[in-house]
């Protein structure tokens, strides 16, 4: 009928703890489009922890739109059950099935004050047994200190037993969009220009993480007269440009403990029992953080740009040095602090209730900013510093109207929510919960509303449980119980293409 059905395995991973033990794809053409679909099976452990992981992939593509997804029912290598991403009509979009954010919380509020509190919580309304309340206040979800992007978060240096076709680097895409990863490159510090592997078929969603098996003796357990600190693995797009690299560590025991993050994204590395393919959870984020990365920031810089400038023969290469490597530096520092912020936001909510305050329903407006904002508008800023004091005519290629526009948010949110009766003296066992549906547009997208055209509209929209209680996430997303978390059941980007 037109299809091609190929049944493959990896026998190289067979011997490892995790073995591909069958890909079933379908492909074919139908009416102009191109249809494809696969099945992989995987088997994680042996004996009696011996589990089978199933996920599956599918994509449709047409002369002017295409339409990819991913599926891992046991969320096993994904925190999402299911990843689409593709463009339709000129429309970009990323669906995501579910998605966990998790943050540290500031808020203020008019219900914080004790008697303005009191008033705007017992509104009466002409319904018997219900009453209204407002509130209004400002909001700001954080993360601190993690890092976005795509990024190594671990990889084995000596792994037990023969090490040549077993050392392996872990990939995880610390960014809320779907990744292409085909042509990008692995290099060992130890030996960059013959030490090379090439990622070809790699698509990572948000939230992915990817083993990969590199060939023969890879990386270097003790480092080298090179690296007298240890082994390095870099990340490198098809352009040669470094997306991401390792701290230099060293390896001596044949055993089962890798080199990772200390949480999934996270700047500080533990040696702790290896993850591949899950969550890391090795260790504890260092109270030094901050300072240890200001002082990686300027280090990094500072190779970067001599490793670009080869050398340094006058006072003009001197001077161009310190000019490429603080305008790096500045830039990685503006992205780190940037990546802290996950949302900034002004709020009005208006909602009704029973007398008992169990059960709620309401809706709130909101005037936001996310990490795009920062970045960008401390970029133009300091690109403003930078054409006046170091002769740099706007670094970053940024417009004022444009950070504005494409940065700053409104939103709405209608919700329904219960919890536990106020009188009860357990209230805390029964943590309130809130069920809201949420779309919210840039500033370009409004404009665009109104026939006018100005940056790159975005629209954001989902089904979510507000500051979703601990007991209802999900153990396969392995969240931090320590944070706040909101949890989309469902949650969609549409942009321009």
């Amino acid at each position: 009928m037109g299809f091609t059905v190929t049944f493959t395995t990896q026998m190289s991973t067979w011997i490892n703890n995790t073995k591909t033990l069958l890909t079933v794809k379908m492909t074919g053409v139908i009416n102009k489009l191109t249809l494809s679909g696969s099945i992989t099976i995987k088997q994680k452990g042996s004996g009696s922890d011996k589990e089978l992981i199933l996920s599956g992939a599918a994509e449709i593509i047409a002369d002017n739109w295409n339409i990819h997804a991913t599926i891992d029912p046991m969320m096993k290598s994904s925190i999402h059950m299911i990843s689409m991403y593709g463009t339709v009509k000129g429309v970009k979009f990323d669906v995501l099935l579910p998605d966990l954010v998790q943050y540290q919380h500031i808020d203020f509020a008019l219900s914080d004050i004790p008697a303005i509190g009191m008033m705007l919580s017992n509104i009466p309304i002409p319904i018997p047994g219900m009453k209204a309340s407002i509130d209004a206040g400002i909001d700001l979800k954080y993360n601190i200190p993690f890092e976005t992007g795509i990024l190594i978060n671990e990889f084995e240096l000596n792994p037990p037993g023969e090490d040549k076709d077993n050392e392996w680097v872990e990939l995880y895409n610390a960014t809320l969009s779907t990744v292409d990863l085909s042509g990008y490159t692995i290099h060992a510090g130890s030996n960059p220009q013959t030490k090379v592997h090439r990622i070809t078929n790699m698509i990572l969603t948000p939230g992915q993480r990817e083993v990969v098996y590199l060939p023969g003796s890879f990386l270097n357990n003790s480092g080298s007269s090179i690296l007298s600190g240890g082994e390095t693995v870099i990340l490198r797009s098809p352009t040669g440009e470094d997306v991401t690299s390792t701290p230099a560590k060293k390896d001596s025991k044949n055993d089962g403990q890798t080199w990772q993050r200390v949480a999934d994204g996270a700047i500080d590395w533990v040696l702790a029992d290896g993850t591949p393919g899950g969550g890391n959870c090795g260790g504890l984020i260092s109270g030094e953080m901050i300072k240890t990365q200001i002082l990686k920031v300027l280090k990094d810089s500072a190779v970067k740009t001599m490793g670009k400038m080869k050398k340094l023969t006058s006072t003009e290469d001197l001077s161009e040095f310190f000019k490429i490597a603080i305008h790096d530096a500045i830039t990685t520092g503006i992205e780190l602090i940037a990546g802290c912020l996950v949302e900034a936001s002004i709020f009005i909510s208006i909602e009704i209730g029973d007398a008992t305050s169990t059960l709620c329903a309401g809706f709130r407006v909101a005037l936001s900013i996310d990490s795009g904002f920062v970045e960008e508008g401390l970029k133009y800023l300091v690109g403003e510093i930078e054409s006046l004091l170091m002769n740099i005519e706007n670094p970053y290629g940024l417009k004022l109207k444009e950070v504005f526009t494409d940065n700053v948010y409104f939103g709405v949110t209608v919700y329904t929510g219960i919890s536990s009766p106020k009188f009860l003296n357990n209230i805390d066992m029964y943590p309130e919960t809130k069920l809201g549906v949420h779309i919210d547009t840039n500033i370009s997208g409004l404009v665009r509303l109104i026939g006018k055209n100005t940056g790159t509209w975005k629209v954001n929209a989902g089904v979510l449980i507000m500051d979703c209680p601990s007991a209802l996430l999900p153990s396969v997303m392995k969240a931090n119980k320590t944070l706040d978390s909101d949890l989309w059941l469902i949650r969609a980007v549409f942009t321009s293409a």
